[in-house]
């Protein structure tokens, strides 16, 4: 059960308490904002290595190369007309061909290859670009330069620059503190190519890769870190990969506002293929490189540009803007919240929670007008929030509901109403649609693991509640293909296992191992009177369960349902169930899972705000049972109509 008030607790067992809901709505993609781009400037020029960097006081830094001229442009408030008229000066010439630049504070700095490519020059400003110190040498590369980047971690100064090479496939960094550079770092790692480099200081200095992996020649784009206090390398981890000859990944671009997010193009190399720049992120409870395929799927957009946008965010967040530039453009999008509060014209509210699915419908009034359109933010896939509660001693309260989001609308107009219809849906359908791009295997991950990537690629998180032994131990051969959605793989991972989940707030996934012998969350009766009861007994689903292991055979059986000749048989093969108790406890995850499908009967009540699917409920009824009844929530209906004076809870029950 949700935490919630003791006010609000008191609140829902009071009869003559005034209901309340509260829905609101976000501009999010899953639950990371947005980023509504709009463009600012569309002038053309010369196809080559470009950066683009803000100041904390609004100033905004392009660079790009030109025939070896190193070009830079100013632009002190980018909303301003005509602001992109401001000339491109050149900070040097004779130069090669990779640029790259960083801001944080007033501190500017563009870094650049010289004339033979494997040497990197510098001017840097302390007052914001307004004047530069004079051209000069950084420091050698042992190897001609791929891709170039730099990234400030303070306003004190302190940086790092890194770069790979193509022909050796390394990675480079050197970091800056007080002045002084530290030394050139070499990674620990393989590629067969490396064509891509960009790099943020966040809670190490974290780096984004492409190029081709080594024996595979797949494209790739990876990610990783250096921890400066340790210090040590993190692993080299797979985020997007394509098929050798067919696709090329490159200008990756990273950058972190809200969350961590990653820009970089993929150019089709087949007859009629396209260039475009993809975009992709980390849902924000996650972390940057928490390990392979941990980003969600990557989303493509219309810049077909091969050296695809960077983008950029002030280091220490004062602005409220993240920057996206190309040599012919660029946009910005506001990273601040966008909500629209709709409690006031609630009709209505409906939803329905389901071990694997939820579903909402919300009516608004719209008698005067305020829903036509419908306004922003209350778009297709827009985030809703919706939370039922009461006007209690200590003013309105409410408990949350998992989050939904907009699957549709319809306006109503009948009988003198005008109604805003709004169907809801939830993170269970954003897994629904996930599909992944190229085949994905997992032969060293444990099922948590697994469902965390299955969840992350859906732009969702995963929480271990409570897990079996089987979840965190047992590491099977999965496979997810292209047309597998991440719905049907997470399913085909729990399949497995005794483990049930439910969505919670910030679209997140709880796994919870739900015991026979749980004691109640939630008691019924005199304080919390129930409207109506229906009780069943049924068979459970399952009464025989077999698994066929490795050379190994084990089983599971209700021998009670046995007896009487009913449920059914379900038989697994599990290569994972090495011994004969591996495999008993193979057998016996389904037939424990499926038990909770048996449906008992339902109550209905006045809303206790704080169920959850799962919560044990408890009820006492002398002409059903001598004994306290406790059965577990396997579903439960909201329902909220303000001029029919509903507002109640059915709860469907299954067995404990």
């Amino acid at each position: 059960m949700r935490s919630i008030h003791a006010d609000l607790l008191a609140a829902q067992v009071d009869a003559s308490r005034e209901p309340h809901v509260a829905v609101i709505v976000h501009n999010d993609i899953g639950v990371v904002r947005r980023l509504d781009f709009a463009q600012l400037d569309a002038t053309a020029n010369a196809n080559a290595k470009h950066d683009v960097a803000l100041s904390s006081n609004g100033t905004l830094h392009r660079v790009r190369m030109s025939a070896g001229a190193v070009k830079y442009q100013r632009v002190t408030d980018p909303s301003a007309v005509g602001a992109f008229a401001a000339a491109w000066i050149d900070l040097a010439t004779g130069m090669g061909s990779n640029v790259a630049a960083a801001a944080w504070g007033a501190n500017v700095i563009v870094i650049y290859s010289d004339a033979g490519g494997a040497n990197i020059r510098f001017r840097e400003s302390t007052d914001s670009g307004a004047t530069f110190s004079a051209d000069a040498a950084l420091f050698a590369s042992a190897f001609a330069i791929a891709d170039l980047a730099v990234a400030y971690t303070n306003t004190s100064g302190d940086l790092a620059v890194a770069w790979c090479t193509a022909g050796t496939a390394n990675t480079y960094l050197n970091i800056r503190t007080a002045g002084v550079f530290a030394g050139i770092l070499t990674w620990p790692h393989t590629a067969a190519t490396l064509n891509g480099i960009a790099l943020v200081r966040g809670l190490f200095w974290e780096i984004v890769l492409t190029g081709e992996e080594t024996t595979t020649a797949k494209p790739t784009v990876w990610s990783l870190h250096y921890n400066p206090t340790t210090p040590a390398w993190s692993a080299l981890w797979v985020q997007v990969q394509g098929e050798a000859g067919i696709t090329a990944f490159g200008a990756p671009s990273l950058t972190f506002s809200d969350t961590w997010r990653v820009n970089y193009v993929e150019a089709q190399l087949f007859t009629g293929g396209a260039t475009r720049t993809y975009r992709t992120w980390v849902h924000p409870l996650a972390g940057f490189d928490a390990g392979a395929y941990t980003w969600r799927t990557p989303v493509p957009t219309s810049y077909a540009g091969s050296n695809g946008l960077a983008h950029c965010h002030d280091g220490d967040l004062n602005q409220s803007w993240v920057y996206q530039s190309g040599v012919d453009l660029v946009q910005r999008a506001s990273t601040a919240a966008v909500t629209l509060d709709v409690t006031a014209a609630v009709l209505s509210l409906e939803v329905d929670e389901e071990p694997r699915a939820m579903t909402g419908i919300l009516e608004l009034d719209n008698a005067g007008g305020a829903y036509a359109g419908p306004p922003a933010p209350l778009t297709l896939g827009a985030r809703v929030s919706v939370a039922f509660g009461y006007d209690t001693a200590s003013g309105l309260r409410t408990s949350p509901l998992p989050d939904m989001w907009v699957a549709g609308w319809e306006h109503r107009r009948s009988g003198g109403l005008s109604v805003l219809r709004v169907q809801l849906e939830s993170a269970w359908d954003l897994l629904r649609r996930s599909t992944q791009r190229t085949a994905l295997s997992h032969t060293a991950d444990t099922y948590s693991t697994i469902i965390d990537r299955i969840l992350a690629r859906a732009g969702l998180d995963f929480a271990v509640t409570s897990g079996s032994t089987r979840l965190s131990t047992v590491t099977p051969a999965f496979a997810v293909d292209p047309a597998t959605t991440g719905y049907q793989a997470l399913l085909q991972a729990y399949a497995f296992l005794e483990d049930r989940a439910r969505f919670v707030a910030d679209a997140t996934l709880e796994n919870l191992t739900l015991s026979a012998s749980q004691g109640t969350t939630y008691a019924y009766g005199l304080d919390h009177p129930l409207r109506a009861l229906e009780l069943r007994a049924v068979p459970a689903p399952v009464s025989e369960a077999h698994a066929f292991g490795a050379a190994a055979f084990g089983d599971d059986l209700d021998f009670t349902q046995l007896a009487q000749g009913i449920g059914e048989i379900v038989r697994q093969r599990d290569l994972t169930s090495a011994t004969g108790a591996a495999a008993d406890a193979t057998a016996a995850a389904p037939r424990r899972s499926r038990q909770l499908d048996a449906g008992h009967g339902r109550l209905i009540a006045q809303p206790n705000v704080g169920l959850q699917l799962y919560d044990v409920v408890s009820f006492a009824d002398t002409l059903i049972s001598a004994a306290t009844e406790r059965r577990r929530a396997t579903g439960i209906r909201w329902r909220y109509h303000n001029r029919r004076a509903i507002y109640q809870q059915e709860v469907r029950l299954g067995p404990r």
